[in-house]
């Protein structure tokens, strides 16, 4: 199971987004940063794929994913 979730590498690149921004944090580290973040996402992606191809629900943990409500017609 995964101990991050998705949330949690959106918060980080605000955080690193709010750093560049004020100076705290080089240009550099930035990109390193965004390029992590960006396989991150891709990461993400696929696993979004996998669900919607199997229909399982059952991911790594890293997305956040709960059944959809069943909807009364």
């Amino acid at each position: 199971m995964a101990r991050n979730k998705m949330t949690d590498v959106r918060d980080n690149m605000i955080e690193a987004m709010e750093r560049l921004n004020s100076g705290d944090m080089d240009p550099a580290t930035g990109k390193a940063i965004a390029a992590l973040g960006g396989q991150l996402v891709n990461s993400a992606k696929v696993e979004l794929d996998f669900i919607k191809v199997t229909g399982k629900i059952e991911g790594s943990g890293f997305v956040n994913i709960e059944p959809a409500p069943k909807q009364i017609n």
